[in-house]
């Protein structure tokens, strides 16, 4: 989970850092977009929920299960690594999310109510 956190938290400046440069492409072209930022300010707001939940899940040892509504989706068959509900390859052995969705029965199910 740490490694997932570590590496959400380095896409989330990446997306940071491309949405500021955004805006000021487009301010300095006097065009509006209000519709793309819109889109690229909810992609930032979805890793930031994830990395809370896995923060919060890490603060209160959880169990893979009490992830999913974090963003977890489940694990790798081949390697373990954790596989989030967006990932298409695994970040840890490059396998596709498909392949180890087969195996992993967290992927694709609905979380549980609180």
């Amino acid at each position: 989970m740490r490694r997932r956190a570590r590496r959400m938290r380095r896409v989330r400046e990446a997306q940071l850092r491309d949405l500021g440069l955004l805006v000021l492409e487009l301010e300095r072209r006097g065009r509006r977009n209000p519709e793309l930022l819109s889109r690229k300010a909810s992609e930032i707001n979805a890793i930031d929920d994830e990395l809370r939940g896995i923060a919060a899940a890490l603060r209160e040892h959880e169990k893979l299960e009490q992830l999913v509504t974090a963003g977890i989706a489940g694990t790798c068959s081949n390697c373990g690594s954790l596989l989030g509900t967006d990932d298409r390859f695994c970040s840890g052995c490059g396998a596709s999310a498909a392949q180890a969705a087969q195996s992993s029965p967290l992927i694709g199910a609905a979380p549980e109510p609180q």
